[in-house]
């Protein structure tokens, strides 16, 4: 399927294309994949354990079993809790991680990207014009004496 190509499509390449917001925006959505994963394979290790366990002696049975197996029904002191702060760990290990990770790529891409000789990178919006100056000539000539002529493209 498609959504596989659209993943094995390399940062840099797809830059060129649609430019860097956009592939910082894709490179957040994967992120968030890629946590929302931990989570589900924690998940899927943590509720058979909870499921499994002794529960509390106040433990008041829900009508419907998966409501029955989550950490609130284990005894205090339980087992099961280490599995849960390991998880957790792991969870947010990974999650800075990838930040870390993300921001080093978004630090490089940027510095590179702004680099580059385009004029949207180096563009400015100038407002509240005086009446005098409200001509691209006399405008460009302005910003000219002020900056050189080297730094004015118009």
């Amino acid at each position: 399927s498609w959504i596989w190509k659209v993943y094995s499509i390399d940062s840099e390449e797809l830059m060129k294309d649609i430019g860097l917001d956009a592939t910082c925006f894709l490179r957040l959505m994967n992120m968030g994949f890629r946590l929302s994963m931990v989570g589900a394979i924690n998940s899927i290790v943590l509720l058979p354990l909870y499921g499994t366990a002794a529960k509390a002696s106040d433990y008041d049975r829900c009508g419907d079993e998966v409501e029955n197996v989550a950490i609130q029904f284990l005894e205090n002191g339980a087992p099961q809790f280490a599995a849960t702060i390991v998880a957790t760990y792991i969870f947010f290990g990974y999650t800075m991680y990838t930040m870390l990770k993300e921001f080093k790529w978004f630090l490089r891409v940027r510095g590179k990207w702004l680099r580059r000789f385009k004029p949207r990178n180096y563009t400015i919006l100038v407002r509240n014009i005086p009446e005098k100056l409200r001509n691209d000539k006399l405008l460009k000539l302005y910003y000219e004496k002020l900056y050189g002529k080297n730094c004015v493209l118009a």
